[in-house]
């Protein structure tokens, strides 16, 4: 068991190799955990509500996540750094799904709307 957030784990994504899981839960925090030794690699502040949509790109490098804040956001996976924050939403969004490739995420809400990304291989959403 993997224990470190402070209330509800609402989202959960393996990396595509297995070997990382990130959570996200109702405290806004992010939290990226080796699964092999169940230790907590990094916690990830930035988000102010709950955070839902977690993706991790193909080759590892990024970490994509939504929140009831009305942001997506990229984070750096091996510095935990928040790279980029999107704002566009008029409500919570509550999942995502980033293609295989890792190019392309898509993010939907509460606003009725599903938001398509690009994801540049700088980091940088489009």
């Amino acid at each position: 068991m993997l224990h470190g957030h402070a209330d509800f784990v609402w989202g959960i994504a393996f990396s595509p190799d297995g070997r990382l899981l990130v959570s996200g839960g109702r405290d806004g925090t992010l939290r990226l955990w080796n699964v092999q030794d169940g230790q907590s690699i990094h916690v990830l502040e930035g988000h102010t509500h709950d955070v839902y949509g977690l993706a991790i790109s193909a080759d590892s490098q990024f970490l994509v996540s939504t929140g009831e804040d009305q942001t997506v956001r990229l984070w750096h996976l091996q510095s935990g750094r928040n790279l980029k924050t999107l704002r566009g939403y008029t409500g919570g969004i509550h999942d995502l799904s980033l293609r295989s490739d890792g190019k392309i995420l898509a993010s939907s809400g509460q606003n009725e709307m599903i938001q398509v990304w690009r994801l540049q291989p700088d980091g940088n959403l489009s």
